[in-house]
């Protein structure tokens, strides 16, 4: 397996094995020596929103822009309120050298 730095979308209908193949690729960077962090995007979001408010935002951020790799699953079934928060992440992942992102999606 060989990180590049980009997003790597894995976009398909319900039951294709999305999540399983990010696992999969999670273990596999795991098992390389890279650290990971999967998690739902419903779950960045959430944690992000109760963060904020009680000034802890950028502390809460660090913590999903720490790992070489951050897998946010079930991106397709996310709440319009809070989006914003999920792509302040992806921005800096984005911007960030040698930052690594792999997210999934329903349809």
């Amino acid at each position: 397996m060989r990180i590049e730095g980009e997003n790597a979308p894995v976009i398909g209908n319900v039951g294709l094995g999305k999540t399983h193949l990010s696992i999969a690729l999670g273990h596999t960077a795991c098992v390389k020596g890279h650290s990971v962090l999967f998690t739902t995007a419903v779950d960045i979001i959430n944690a992000l929103a109760a963060a904020q408010p009680a000034g802890q935002l950028k502390r809460e951020l660090n913590r999903y822009l720490k790992p070489a790799i951050l897998i946010a699953d079930e991106l397709g079934y996310l709440p319009i309120h809070g989006a914003d928060l999920l792509f302040q992440i992806i921005s800096q992942l984005r911007t960030s050298i040698g930052r690594k992102s792999s997210t999934t999606t329903a349809r």
